[in-house]
């Protein structure tokens, strides 16, 4: 045996002793409270989702007690319309968003603008078409 193997053998054992801990700790089952409430809309696939996947929404679950309702609201939306979108849709999704980055930032910034106001308009729109019960209908 080379000298290598015994030392690749040494690094390797622990991470493989471990990989079961670390992927049972990102199950939904152990997450926070707040957590699952940030992730809300991904709970159905959570456990279904990889690794790498897990560990960014994790990260970005730390922001979510520090938004207001306005924010959470629109990380929920986003969150969940993800969900929706297939894998090829995901990649195709991830090509133009490292498209848009290299637009220049006054041009990104008028559209990021533009988008925030549709999606605000869409957010809305469920509330303005409620139908409002009366006790004094005949």
């Amino acid at each position: 045996m080379s000298p290598i193997r015994p030392h690749l053998l040494i690094l390797t054992l622990p991470l493989i002793l471990f990989l079961p801990a670390i992927a049972e700790a990102q199950a939904w089952a152990n997450l926070t409270p707040t957590q699952k409430e940030a992730l809300a809309p991904l709970s159905a696939e959570w456990n279904t989702l990889q690794h790498e996947q897990r560990r960014r929404l994790v990260n970005l679950a730390k922001h979510y007690p520090k938004l207001d309702a306005e924010h959470k609201q629109r990380m929920h939306y986003r969150l969940k319309e993800w969900s929706k979108l297939t894998p090829e849709q995901r990649e195709r999704a991830r090509e133009k968003f490292q498209a848009f980055n290299k637009v220049p930032s006054e041009t990104r910034n008028q559209v990021k603008d533009m988008i925030r106001q549709q999606e605000a308009a869409k957010l809305k729109l469920p509330a303005t078409n409620q139908v409002v019960l009366s006790d004094d209908m005949p």
